[in-house]
């Protein structure tokens, strides 16, 4: 990804498709070390190659691992609700600091109650089972209308003024996702989706999907303006390499790491 981000200014030249410069001249051995995210909100703009766009976050994620993984090395069982707890407010607090100085808030210390609110429902599964059993009384129909709603709520709040400010929108997004997750541990009316589907086929291929899906986009766009062509070839287009390349990369990339496990 890295080094298709390197040569795209080369291939567009080649394609002779235009491009803005607008944004950071990456640095290349921030972004290799997993440190995009503080060049970014360092430079106060994303980088200018659209492949890396998205790295922000995945530098977030590798941060989470290895502070996630130190902290459970030193802390007991019986304190984690104190460490999830912690870790929420210790994020808006550092959310409400950010915005005050007017830092982006791209790095852990704000964003680490999303991982918070995901680790809940797995410490209610193995220690308040009994909860979940409760949880898989509750018809599926309430369950898939919940999930629909959640859907609802995503597309209302991203695309809309109704809640102004990020740090109440994060929290209740955080709080929808958590509930969705519950919904799905219990072994009874579980919200479940077939390992047949094409949902569950596509699962296997987020990785490549969320890293590929801007370049794809970004250039099917470009080209649907010099071919005029409308929006929902140039979606479909978008969506089918997306795929295409994160099949690819998923065989002949990812599960060359996947095997070590």
């Amino acid at each position: 990804m890295v080094l298709f981000a390197m040569v795209t200014p080369w291939i567009l030249d080649f394609l002779n498709l235009s491009y803005s410069d607008k944004g950071y001249r990456p640095d290349w051995f921030l972004t290799l070390t997993f440190l995009e995210n503080y060049k970014g909100m360092f430079e106060h703009q994303l980088p200018n190659v659209s492949p890396l766009t998205v790295i922000w976050s995945l530098c977030i994620e590798e941060h989470f691992y290895i502070l996630w993984g130190l902290v459970f090395y030193f802390i007991s069982l019986k304190n984690i609700p104190t460490l999830l707890a912690g870790c929420i407010l210790f994020s808006f607090l550092m959310q409400t600091v950010y915005e005050k100085y007017g830092i982006s808030t791209a790095d852990l210390f704000t964003n680490i109650h999303y991982f918070a609110f995901g680790a809940l429902p797995a410490y209610l599964f193995v220690f308040k089972n009994n909860l979940i059993e409760k949880l898989g009384r509750i018809p599926s129909v309430y369950k898939y209308t919940y999930a629909v709603l959640v859907l609802i709520a995503i597309v209302v709040i991203a695309n809309t003024d109704l809640i102004p400010d990020p740090r109440l929108s994060s929290l209740i997004f955080s709080i929808l996702f958590s509930a969705l997750i519950l919904s799905a541990l219990s072994q009874k009316n579980a919200f479940r989706i077939s390992d047949n589907s094409i949902l569950a086929w596509l699962g296997k291929y987020t990785y490549g999907l969320y890293l590929f899906h801007t370049i794809c986009i970004m250039l099917f766009s470009k080209i649907g303006i010099y071919m005029e062509l409308d929006w929902i070839t140039v979606t479909l287009l978008s969506f089918i390499s997306s795929v295409f390349l994160s099949v690819l990369s998923y065989h002949f990339f990812e599960k060359q790491f996947l095997k070590f496990k």
